[in-house]
Parts: C-alpha cells; structure tokens; sequence
C-alpha cells in the first residue's frame, strides 16, 4: 500500500480522507464531553436476568436434598445506577442474581430473598433494585428406588380364530424401571406402566413402542417432570395366540417292551388339555404328553403317579393344569421275589480278562399275573455293564432280563458284588 506524504501541515488539513476521520474522532469527543457534564450518571433497569441457586458445599447438600420445582425459566429485573459512561456499557450478562438458602435446613417450601452481585467487581455501580425481590422454591430428599413395569396394549385384538394375549414386556431387561426423584413425590407412585396404543386386529405377535406412564393409588397419572427415568419408552409385544384342546399321551422309562403296554390298564384324572400358543406350534401338536412313567416304579403298592403335562416351547396349559395323576390298575399285576444265580457282563473292557459276581438275591418282578406266576428264576438273566470299570472288586447295579416274555420288569434297583481281574 502507498503511503501519503505530506509536507506541510496545510497539506494535511486539506486531504479529504484525513478530514473526514478527524470530524468523527472530533464529534465522539465533544458528544462525551457533554454527556458526562449534563448527564455524568444514569439508571438502568436489565430484563430477563436469570436466578442463580447453588446448592453445593451447603447444608442442602450435606443433608441429601436438592432443589425440585424447575427454575430454568424465571427471571428478574435488576435496576442499577452509576456513572453513565459505564452502565450505558453494561448487559444483563453483567449481572449476577442468586437465591440465598441459609435458612433451608429441612424439606419444604421456602421464600428466598436475591441478591444482586457484580460480574466485573471493578466496575463501579450500585444496585437499586431486583424485581420481583424473591422466589419460592422447594427443596426435598432426592430418593431412587426401582418399579415393576405393567405393559399395557391399547386396542389390542385379533382376528377370528386367534387370541390376543396380555401384552408382555419385549425385553426383560426393562421389567424393571429405576427412578429418581423428590421423596413426598416418589411417595405418590403406585404403578408404572408402559402403554401402547394399538387400536387394531393383529394375526400374529407383534410389538409396539410404549410410553412410561407415572400412576397413583386411585389411577391418577402423575406429571413426570420431577422424576428422572432411565428411559421414557420400552418395547412390549401382544401374543397372538391359538386355543386348542387335546387328549393326553403317557410316555415311559425302563420299558421292558413296547408289548408291556399292553398288558397294564392306565387311567387319568384329566383325559383332555387345552393349550394356548404359538398358532403354528399348536396347529403342529396331536395330543400333550406326560412326564414318562418308570416302570421300574410301578407294583402292587405304588400304582399312582403324578405326571407334569411336556409342552413345547410358548405352549401352555389353561384351567391352572400343571399335573396329570395316573392310575395303574394293579388287580392284573403279581408280583415276585427271586434269586438271580444267571448273570451276564457286557461291555468288558480289553484289560479285563475275567469277571465273576455272586448271585442278585431279593430280586422283585412284577408283572401280568398268569407270566408271574409261571415264571421261573433260572430263565431270568442279571445283566452286569462294564462300561469304565477297572480291576479289583466293585458293586454294580445290574439288569434283569426276561426274553422269553419281555412283559415283566424289575421293581427298583438291584445291586451285586463282582470281581475283575
């Protein structure tokens, strides 16, 4: 850039540039000078000054309690007074307004006086006035605690032939919801609930985002705004479900023979289940089978069993069923106590190179009465399974075997002393 030169004061005067700066500089000049000799200090009043409320390091604290009704948006207006020059330069950012809460030693509400300070403690102004020149403000014990959430599906149906179950919470990780909040208002907590409006007929389970809602005792919906909550929504699904009725099937363990079952007479006190679940899985089902029976279990004296109804997965029973008692009829049945000197090892490992065990005495058989009453001892055989035995003497469980008529079982468990070598 080219630098004006000037030779001579008469030059200078008469440049245009540098006469125009000079009567701005020489204006500014002579309007401060009059405004300090005619108007040397002002007031002024600043709007929308914020309230300051701190509750650290005080008693408040220390006693566990905070502030709980929202003074985000309050204000005040500060009236201040001083030298002109320095308050026609201030802004309500200047200003600081606080609540004192010395007097606040217990839950409740109180009327707290403000107080106006300074930003810049330098500047030199007073403080005429605060308007309003107090606040109300409640404090309390701020306590958490944790809720069982309720799901709710407004409007919820199916279509025909289906069921719309209770709605159910999609993840049970939020089957319980921690809050946070005053202690006389946390009081007035009944219930939390998770409501979803459906208003609709669904064919098949569906979920739906829930809104978190606060209820009293009577009902009521309690305002949220003084609570903290992990989370404002969850998740919840309406089953839709299909309804269906069945008759039972037994099942057994330790079955001599599929040709048992017919020579033993069962009876139930519930012949039929109805199921509610899955429509695929229950359309998937013939019949609801029982807990196996042990055969093993079954003689004169126990004829009774209670069995627990084996339901696939979302498959459950009405009317509160959860058990089935079956009843063998024993008037068919005999029963018989033997020595079984015949006994067979099985699954002898290659280092053993002989197995010997004493007869299996008070061997108990039962079975239809005309084979139990024919039966003879020397055609029933103890079976020994070898399976991970080592050298030396052992007590093993044995087996007994019948195989000209697989129709007989053995009551219980029997046990033999046996030698390998």
């Amino acid at each position: 850039m080219k630098r004006l030169k000037f030779s001579s004061l008469r030059e200078l005067l008469y440049n245009k540039k540098f006469a125009v700066a000079f009567s701005v500089v020489l204006a500014f000049a002579i309007w401060l000078s009059i405004s300090l000799y005619q108007n040397p200090e002002r007031e002024q009043v600043f709007s929308d000054v914020p309230i300051t409320i701190n509750t650290k390091g005080t008693v408040v604290e220390e006693l566990g309690m905070d502030l709980i009704n929202d003074l985000s948006d309050t204000s005040v207006a500060v009236t201040v007074y001083g030298p002109n020059y320095i308050v026609s330069s201030l802004t309500s950012e200047d200003v600081i307004v606080s609540a004192s809460i010395s007097d606040v030693t217990q839950p409740g509400t109180y009327v707290l006086k403000l107080n106006a300070s300074k930003f810049n403690k330098n500047l030199e102004y007073n403080f005429v006035s605060i308007s309003p020149s107090s606040i109300t403000a409640k404090f309390d014990y701020i306590d958490t605690q944790e809720f069982d959430v309720v799901p709710q599906a407004l409007g919820a149906a199916a279509v025909s032939n289906l069921i719309a179950e209770a709605p159910v919470l999609s993840n049970t990780e939020n089957a319980k919801l921690t809050i946070k909040g005053p202690r006389t208002e946390m009081k007035k907590i009944n219930k939390v609930v998770a409501v979803a409006s459906v208003n609709e007929q669904l064919s098949a389970t569906t979920s739906f985002d829930a809104d978190i809602h606060l209820l009293d005792l009577k009902g009521n919906e309690i305002d949220k705004s003084a609570f903290t909550l992990e989370t404002d929504t969850v998740k919840i699904s309406v089953p839709i479900s299909k309804k269906a009725t069945f008759s039972i099937e037994p099942t057994f363990l330790n079955l001599p023979s599929e040709k048992v079952k017919n020579y033993v007479n069962i009876s139930y006190d519930i012949n039929k289940i109805t199921v509610i679940g899955p429509p695929n899985t229950v359309d998937a089902m013939s019949s609801v089978q029982l807990a196996p029976i042990d055969f093993s279990k079954i003689s004169k004296t126990n004829d009774k069993f209670e069995l627990v109804p084996v339901l696939p997965d979302g498959v459950k029973a009405l009317d509160n069923v959860t058990k089935v008692v079956a009843t063998i009829r024993t008037s068919s049945l005999a029963e018989r106590t033997v020595t079984v000197s015949n006994v067979e090892f099985i699954n002898k490992p290659d280092n053993i190179t002989s197995a010997t065990a004493s007869s299996v005495k008070n061997v108990k058989i039962c079975g239809p009465a005309r084979v139990i009453n024919s039966l003879k001892a020397s055609n029933l055989k103890a079976v020994v399974d070898l399976k991970g035995k080592s050298a030396g003497e052992h007590t093993a469980n044995v087996t007994i075997h019948y195989d000209q008529n697989p129709v007989i079982w053995q009551v219980g468990q029997s046990t033999t002393s046996i030698e390998l070598k």
